[in-house]
């Protein structure tokens, strides 16, 4: 029995092709055909059902998790209307969280740079 005939007899229901698709991208890279969960945005795969973190706890890991670098963070923002200085000191330290987490990446891989006050490698020999 070919793949055409078995989805041809599988039922489908009624106003299927007309709801509201999840729209999600699948690991193919195209969108999820599947319907989206009724006054939701994505089908019960892709997290329709989730209502979301509840504890404060659970919210600063979902904050913490979808942080990239901070520098349109609410807290950033705030710093550059009030005064340079302040900022300076928050990029600071958000250069530096950036810093030590791509040294932790790097550790995790087993390639580490050398540290500042290592000497560097010599120079390539030219005798000849």
């Amino acid at each position: 029995m070919s793949d055409e005939a078995v989805h041809a007899q599988r039922p489908r229901p009624q106003g299927w092709m007309d709801c509201k698709k999840c729209g999600a991208k699948t690991r193919s890279g195209k969108p999820c055909l599947s319907p989206a969960i009724q006054g939701k945005q994505r089908c019960r795969m892709h997290g329709g059902r989730s209502t979301g973190a509840r504890t404060p706890a659970g919210r600063q890991r979902v904050i913490a998790a979808n942080l990239r670098h901070g520098r349109r963070s609410k807290r950033f923002q705030q710093a550059l209307r009030e005064g340079g200085v302040v900022a300076d000191a928050i990029e600071a330290e958000m250069i530096a969280q950036e810093f030590k987490l791509h040294e932790a990446k790097k550790a995790a891989k087993g390639t580490s740079t050398p540290s500042a006050g290592a000497a560097p490698p010599p120079p390539p020999s030219t005798a000849g």
